[in-house]
Parts: C-alpha cells; sequence; structure tokens
C-alpha cells in the first residue's frame, strides 16, 4: 500500500469513527502491540460513559479484550485492525454487560471464536443476549498460552466479572471490577456483590503483585492504585 493509500485508509477510518454523534469510537496505542479502544454511551444518570477494552497484537495475529459498546463500533474496530495486516483471532469477555459483549454478533457472524466464562454466557442466555461461541469452565482460560489469560477473581460489579492479565506487558485488564483513580464511587451497582468485592480485589493484589498498568472498564489507565482504590470504595461501600 503506498503512503498516499495508507492516508486515504485513514482519512476514511477518522470519518467513521466521528459518526453523527461526534463521539464514537476511539483508539489509543499503549505499546508495540497494544492498543485501547473506547467507545461511548449516554447513560441515564452518568451521562456520556467511555468504556475501555484492548486489542492485542501477536505477530500477524490479534486478539480482543471486550467489544466495544455498539455493533457499529464493533464493525469500525474490525475494520481497523484489517487494515493494520491483522487477524482477529479470538475475542474474549469480562462479563455479560452491553459494554463489553455488544459485539459478540458481529463477531460470532464473522467466524471469530468468542469466549467467557461458563456463567457469563448462562446470564447472556437468560437476558436474551447473544452467546459468545465458547463457555469456559473453572475460573482461568489461557486465550494464548501464557500470554493472555482471562481469570475470575470472584464477584464485585457483577456476579461474573473476570479480568485479562497480560503476561508479556504485566498489563492487568481489570474490567468493571476495578475503577479509575478519577472516579470517587463504585458506578452502577444495581447487580453488584458487594460482600465479594472486597475479597475480589485482594485476590487481583496476590495473583498479579508484578502488574505495571492495570486499566479499568471506564476511565483512564493507571496501575495498582487502581486496585487499593477500588478495594477502599468497596470496603467502605459494605460498611454502608
Amino acid at each position: 500500500m503506498s503512503r498516499m493509500q495508507k492516508i486515504l485508509v485513514l482519512l476514511l477510518l477518522c470519518s467513521s469513527y466521528c459518526g453523527a454523534s461526534g463521539k464514537t469510537l476511539e483508539i489509543k496505542q499503549l505499546n508495540e502491540h497494544l492498543y485501547q479502544h473506547i467507545s461511548f454511551k449516554e447513560v441515564s444518570g452518568f451521562g456520556l460513559v467511555s468504556s475501555n477494552g484492548l486489542v492485542v497484537s501477536d505477530g500477524a495475529d490479534a486478539y480482543l479484550v471486550d467489544t466495544p459498546w455498539s455493533e457499529s463500533d464493533m464493525q469500525i474496530l474490525y475494520k481497523w485492525i484489517k487494515h493494520k495486516g491483522l487477524t482477529l483471532k479470538g475475542a474474549v469477555s469480562t462479563h455479560w454487560h452491553e459494554d463489553r459483549t455488544a459485539g459478540l454478533a458481529f463477531l460470532n457472524r464473522q467466524s471469530v471464536p468468542t469466549y467467557v466464562f461458563e456463567r457469563t454466557n448462562q446470564l447472556l442466555a437468560q437476558h436474551q443476549k447473544t452467546q459468545a461461541t465458547h463457555s469456559v469452565k473453572g475460573d482461568s482460560f489461557w486465550l494464548v498460552q501464557n500470554k493472555i489469560q482471562l481469570y475470575f477473581a470472584g464477584g464485585g460489579h457483577t456476579e461474573d466479572n473476570a479480568v485479562v492479565w497480560l503476561a508479556d506487558d504485566k498489563v492487568l485488564f481489570g474490567g468493571c471490577l476495578v475503577r479509575a483513580a478519577e472516579t470517587g464511587n463504585l458506578g452502577y451497582t444495581g447487580e453488584a456483590v458487594m460482600q465479594q468485592w472486597p475479597e475480589s480485589i485482594k485476590q487481583l493484589q496476590h495473583q498479579f503483585p508484578k502488574a505495571k498498568q492495570v486499566i479499568p472498564g471506564h476511565g483512564d489507565v493507571g496501575d495498582q492504585f487502581l486496585l487499593l482504590h477500588t478495594l477502599h470504595m468497596a470496603t467502605d461501600k459494605q460498611k454502608n
């Protein structure tokens, strides 16, 4: 592809990202093979909310951690991955809510293997949502052996919320179990398992003590402080 062709592709993608609302999909490069995708939705009581996910490249292959918040954004992200010369080989979702799974139907139609823990698929079915093509038993699953791990530490934001560990980068994607440093509350707690949330965070601290970056489901990327911050808020909420 020539330089001019690359520029035209970028312009095409940028015009897709802007959309009618002017606030749809964003992609940030975190390192040479790790990208953060950020999608947005107006949520009653919270306003415009951003949602984080990841694209992890491994050679010519790519893997997705959580889908964007809409199928249209998933389609844009899928095109972006292809324009990078990558093949999407698999995707994991960290719990059943739409900000993690809205793109599952599209991925399933593209024959991209999609993985969730068994309880997440049960909850998707219960709420008449599209299920992942693979249900994982237990509390640990390596999407890519020794590189990308889906891990369940316990309930918190929801009963099924999992996290993803990127072993090579020492990056912990905490999903909605982990809150951003700039937040002063636990967000939506309508399905929270408050009695488990503090212990689940402690389990993450024990399991991933070498995490250099911690990425929450919503908000800014941080470090281990995010775990401590979430632990304090969950403990305080538990007492009230």
